[in-house]
């Protein structure tokens, strides 16, 4: 070895010294082959070894440098391993200068965390499953990302679909298990094959089996099935479909009814639209409101509302393929032509039984005028009738007084109307019967040809009213009792 002090050699050869070495100037240590220390102010400088090689003792206790481990000055770097201390989330394992409890550390075995501010704020465990912001549950052959205490995405490489769940995950055996207690859990599964599967389940224990339920699908095709696994229409629905304005003052149900049947229905319950099923002894549809069925169109052609029908008589007392209208047990049934003659009957609901059981019109609500090619047929049948009595005197003298008062007169609300041109009528009033009634002595209301009726409401009235079938024939005995008086007396004058 050379020692060179101040530029001058002055021993070459071991150097042992006990103590302190002091040179001045320049020190320069090396040998014959080049290997040099050299001490120059405050430059040291090696002339073997790896520029920017960290200096370090290797197994054999030598002061060693290489390319696996170097530093510039500025950048620290290694192409050999480097280990570290597990660390903790309060204090991770690598962090930055200043930070100490923000850094990467590693809580298990193939596990790497990531903590901030002193909390663990993301770990990636051995099986790949990732959590943010929790310990990530064992997705076992998914790849899985716990996002929080509830939301996950998995991947399940046994079936090739992405999951995205909350509260729940899949396990090794491909089981859903709850991952917190006491609530319901939901799954999106995207499968390889394009389709769209929303399940959902009731609420559990964390760690147990979930059983879902598969509550929508899309299909590739597009299919959009809501409570069907396999839709087979555009939109295919299990159960009720409720419609609102989104304020919910106005709301809609459909579902299936009774028999399979298909329902509109506002939810208040006061109407109802019921397409009935072919196999429903109606068919056909119903409307129905909140006092009972509003509308029913039954398979036979029969049609009924809240208050009235339009039905169709196949078969019956009449004449078939007849038409019905009406309500209640009230009706009219129109008898085709081809059954001749063509003629409206009074008929109830079943198609019988109204016989002399309805008016036309009323004392308040009359028809104007009647155009008909002959007069009306009244019963007069003596089975149906007590025997005839005679009119007595009283009611003679009373018939002929009242063909006496027969003369001309004009409606008020023609003369209105028309003034002077309302036409004349021939006839006389019923109070003017009534008059002559009661003074031959006889109740006026006891002759059905003397009406009057009241009715009530808005426009509440009474009015008086004639039979005038009958009256004519009252006033027509009266009148053959004078002819026969007549005779009588002209009898008796040989005339």
């Amino acid at each position: 070895m050379t020692v060179t002090i101040n530029g001058t050699t002055g021993y070459t050869g071991p150097i042992g010294a006990i103590g302190d070495l002091s040179t001045t100037g320049n020190t320069t240590l090396g040998d014959a082959s080049g290997d040099t220390l050299t001490i120059n102010g405050s430059t040291t400088t090696f002339t073997q070894g790896t520029a920017n090689g960290v200096a370090y003792l290797n197994g054999s206790k030598v002061l060693t440098t290489g390319s696996a481990l170097t530093f510039d000055g500025t950048t620290f770097a290694t192409t050999a391993v480097a280990s570290f201390a597990a660390g903790s989330a309060s204090a991770p394992a690598i962090t930055r200068t200043g930070d100490t409890n923000t850094g990467i550390f590693f809580p298990a075995a193939d596990t790497i965390a990531f903590a901030e501010g002193g909390t663990e704020a993301m770990r990636l465990d051995s099986a790949g499953n990732m959590g943010l912001g929790v310990t990530p549950k064992a997705w076992g052959t998914s790849s899985g990302l716990d996002i929080g205490a509830w939301t996950g995405v998995g991947f399940n490489s046994s079936n090739g679909n992405t999951v995205l769940t909350n509260n729940a995950y899949i396990d090794s055996s491909g089981t859903a298990r709850y991952k917190l207690s006491s609530f319901a859990a939901t799954a999106l599964n995207l499968t390889p094959g394009g389709a769209f599967a929303w399940q959902t389940a009731g609420s559990g224990t964390a760690g147990n089996a979930i059983s879902f339920t598969q509550a929508m699908t899309l299909t590739s095709a597009g299919r959009l099935g809501i409570g069907q696994t396999n839709p087979s229409e555009a939109l295919h629905v299990s159960g009720a479909i409720r419609a609102d304005n989104g304020s919910g003052s106005v709301t809609s149900l459909i579902t299936t009814g009774g028999g399979s049947n298909f329902q509109v229905v506002h939810t208040s319950g006061d109407a109802t639209l019921t397409l009935l099923n072919s196999a429903n002894a109606y068919g056909g549809f119903r409307l129905n409101g909140s006092t009972g069925s509003g509308m029913v169109l039954d398979s036979g052609g029969d049609f009924t509302f809240r208050f009235g029908w339009l039905k169709s008589f196949s078969a019956g007392p009449s004449a078939p393929n007849t038409l019905g209208i009406g309500t209640g047990d009230t009706g009219l049934m129109f008898i085709p032509i081809a059954s001749a003659p063509a003629r409206i009957i009074p008929r109830n609901f079943a198609g019988t039984g109204a016989d002399n059981a309805i008016d036309l019109g009323d004392a308040g609500s009359r028809f104007r005028t009647i155009f008909a090619a002959t007069g009306t047929i009244n019963t007069s049948d003596a089975r149906e009738k007590t025997p005839v009595t005679p009119l007595t005197a009283d009611e003679l003298t009373a018939a002929a007084q009242i063909a006496a008062s027969v003369g001309t007169y004009q409606w008020l609300h023609a003369v209105e109307e028309k003034g002077a041109g309302a036409r004349h009528h021939a006839g006389l009033t019923v109070q003017r019967a009534i008059e002559i009634m009661e003074a031959n002595n006889l109740n006026p209301f006891d002759y059905g040809f003397i009406c009057y009726d009241s009715w009530q409401g808005e426009e509440a009235g009474d009015r008086y009213s004639f039979r005038m079938d009958e009256l004519s024939l009252f006033i027509a005995r009266g009148q053959q009792a004078i002819i026969e008086q007549l005779k009588s007396r002209l009898d008796a004058a040989n005339l």
